[in-house]
């Protein structure tokens, strides 16, 4: 107990590798549990924690021996626990800096990707709990959403070129048959007559997927009816053949998949919305910022770079102290 300093928090050490004296801060539930064990300190012990015996301190030497050959560790020392410790937070700031290099880069890819939203995250900072109190904390990347904001309109002139004017959602088919949304609106016809988008998904009607005859023009309306003028036929003789389904569902009821196409949150369906437009012979380019992905991705790389240095540092700590001690026997 006569080297505890409760008022400042801080034990003194007079038997030092150096022979100098330190002095190092006792915090958090260290604090805490010295404290608790002052108050009802006994007057038959100097020790903080003794043993059955008062003149001698507990004995944890056995106890890390036999829990060190259980873990079957030849080489490892209770000092190391401190660089261990260090060593397990750079890597895993190094893992989500990696983690949020692959959100990023997606991004990027996709900047020329028709009608796509830029996926949004952040670095979170997470406590390590366990015994005692959680003084330590861990970078967690976590999924801040989608950003939903329009890309910019451009015109291309294309018959079968649309774009969403404002909110809205396309209907189509995923490869796997189920419902979903999309705002690409680059619309081209298959082998079998069906309309399809950029991404080879069937376009949907309101009676299903839109199956287009032969024509010699097409017409997609401002409410996304479908007129098509035979070969042969004047110019006034259009034929409504179906009407794309329009939807606008709450956005915060829309998450992604992995195919990168949106649904209900709740697996149901979104009713058609006949208050979304659309613009004829254009489309809705991505909303990546090519500028602020770039520079983001830099960022992560001198996070990642610093990180993997901290543990290489920590390595290099943990061998410096590992030869000091077999040094001195």
């Amino acid at each position: 107990w006569k080297n505890i300093d409760l008022e400042r928090g801080a034990a003194v050490l007079l038997d030092t590798k150096n022979g100098e004296v330190r002095s190092v801060p006792i915090s958090g539930f260290a604090l805490e549990l010295i404290r608790e064990r002052h108050s009802r300190r006994s007057n038959e012990s100097d020790f903080i924690f003794p043993s059955s015996v008062p003149s001698r301190p507990v004995d944890i030497r056995t106890a890390w021996d036999t829990a060190r050959a259980k873990a079957e560790l030849v080489d490892f020392r209770f000092h190391d626990l401190r660089h261990s410790a260090a060593s397990y937070l750079a890597m895993n700031g190094a893992s989500q800096a990696m983690l949020a290099q692959q959100t990023n880069a997606n991004n990027l890819a996709n900047a020329s990707t028709i009608g796509f939203k830029a996926t949004l995250d952040h670095f979170q900072a997470k406590p390590v709990y366990g015994p005692g109190n959680p003084d330590r904390v861990y970078s967690s990347d976590q999924s801040a959403g989608v950003n939903f904001q329009q890309g910019a309109i451009m015109t291309t002139g294309g018959e079968l070129d649309i774009a969403i004017n404002g909110e809205g959602w396309f209907a189509v088919q995923a490869d796997d048959g189920t419902l979903a949304y999309s705002r690409r609106g680059d619309f081209r016809i298959d082998a079998s007559g069906l309309l399809t988008n950029g991404s080879g998904q069937m376009v949907l009607g309101e009676g299903g997927p839109i199956t287009l005859p032969q024509f010699e023009s097409v017409v997609i309306g401002r409410d996304g009816t479908i007129s098509l003028r035979a070969a042969g036929q004047g110019a006034n003789s259009l034929v409504a053949i179906d009407r794309i389904l329009l939807v606008n569902p709450s956005l915060d009821q829309l998450e992604r998949g992995e195919d990168g196409l949106f649904r209900m949150r709740d697996g149901s369906e979104a009713p058609a919305d006949a208050s979304v437009s659309i613009i004829s012979g254009a489309l809705e380019a991505s909303n990546v910022n090519t500028v602020d992905a770039m520079v983001q991705m830099m960022e992560y790389a001198r996070h990642y770079e610093t990180l993997v240095k901290l543990m290489n540092m920590a390595s290099e700590n943990d061998a410096a102290s590992a030869r000091l001690l077999r040094m001195n026997g």
